[in-house]
């Protein structure tokens, strides 16, 4: 008999009102508290918080593009820890090494305005993929950011998405093609995926890669064998699939539509998603065993279990909710300034969230 706890059916939502800035949802760190940069224009910031959302300190974080015109940190923004450091890439060339008070103490500076796409820990090493202009890079640097090893992806235009499995390098590029890497930076296999359509963020797990294209159509792709695709629909796709033990979850981008396909490849099931033009973020979270599926559009975020059934939808008119979701040890989710909880075990409603100043 399992011992998972069911996942509960009622949840309700409650705004965390903050400073007029777009921060990212904060997230947990081995430092004990939760981290979440910031838009501010050019000049990012960084915010750190209690698991209370109390606001311990935050700094702006200046862009060292002359015109101002290459944003230094933002929401968007891809950070991982290693070495008893947070590492944070940003839109104007640099690579920041954060400690545990968020002071910068190591950076490395790459090419001005040079985009840090995506960053991982690979093989004891910070992996980087860069954009600049038509120059599409993996770089491989050490803990103190001497620089070790870098490729040019001759397979990509003006950008690529990478992901990482054990000691394996996964690039997905804006011409069509799939790339596997070793930890040294080494071709170790090439799929022409869909030459000359672009591909999206993919899904990485141990024996293959899923990852969609621009044109509606999802690949499998065996790691150590060939690829199946399947047309799922005439929008693009351009946020990773979600994977389950069934199938997997994708989002069509200008339809409005989650759709689930099975482990042969067949389309089961659809799920209609509020639109008012097209859909801005879809991610799964794990929440106490279960997965947690999350969909943004124009003004509208919509919560659903791994079988696509809808547990809370919100709105916020004027109000960006493309954010990624927090899961908290107490059973509560954050996606940036709203909170939400299973009416079951907590009532928002009656919570007060405490405000944020600093310390």
């Amino acid at each position: 008999m399992s011992s998972l706890k069911s996942l509960p059916k009622k949840w309700v939502a409650k705004s965390i009102p903050t400073e007029d800035v777009r921060c990212a949802t904060p997230r947990q760190t081995s430092f004990g508290s939760w981290w979440a940069f910031c838009d501010g224009g050019a000049h990012g910031s960084l915010r750190i918080f209690n698991e209370d959302r109390t606001l311990l300190s935050q700094q702006v974080i200046p862009s060292t593009d002359r015109l101002a015109m290459a944003k230094s940190v933002s929401s968007e923004s891809t950070w991982v820890e290693f070495d008893n450091h947070l590492w944070v890439g940003t839109e104007d060339g640099r690579l920041l090494a954060f400690d545990h008070t968020g002071l910068v103490k190591k950076f490395h500076q790459f090419q001005d305005n040079t985009w840090i796409k995506d960053l991982a820990v690979v093989a004891g090493h910070i992996v980087v993929l860069t954009a600049h202009h038509q120059d599409v890079r993996v770089v491989m640097l050490d803990e103190d950011l001497a620089l070790k090893r870098e490729l040019k992806l001759s397979e990509a235009r003006h950008e690529a998405e990478m992901s990482v499995q054990g000691t394996s390098i996964l690039v997905a590029t804006d011409l069509g093609f799939l790339i596997e890497l070793n930890s040294k930076l080494e071709l170790e296999q090439l799929w022409r995926l869909s030459p000359g359509s672009t591909l999206g963020p993919m899904t990485v797990t141990e024996n293959s890669v899923w990852v969609g294209n621009e044109e509606g159509r999802l690949y499998h792709v065996q790691r150590k064998a060939d690829f199946t695709s399947v047309k799922v629909g005439h929008s693009a796709i351009t946020t990773a699939p979600v994977v389950t033990l069934s199938g997997v979850w994708v989002a069509m981008d200008e339809e409005g539509l989650l759709k689930f396909i099975d482990q042969q490849h067949k389309i089961r099931h659809s799920v209609q998603i509020p639109l008012s033009r097209t859909l801005l973020s879809f991610e799964a979270a794990d929440y106490q065993g279960h997965t947690l599926l999350g969909v943004a559009s124009d003004g509208t975020y919509t919560l659903l279990t791994s079988d696509g059934e809808t547990l809370l939808q919100i709105e916020g008119a004027g109000r960006s909710l493309d954010y990624l979701l927090s899961v908290k040890s107490n059973g509560k989710v954050w996606l940036g300034d709203w909170e939400f909880a299973p009416t079951e075990n907590s009532d928002l409603r009656s919570e007060r969230i405490p405000a944020s100043s600093p310390r």
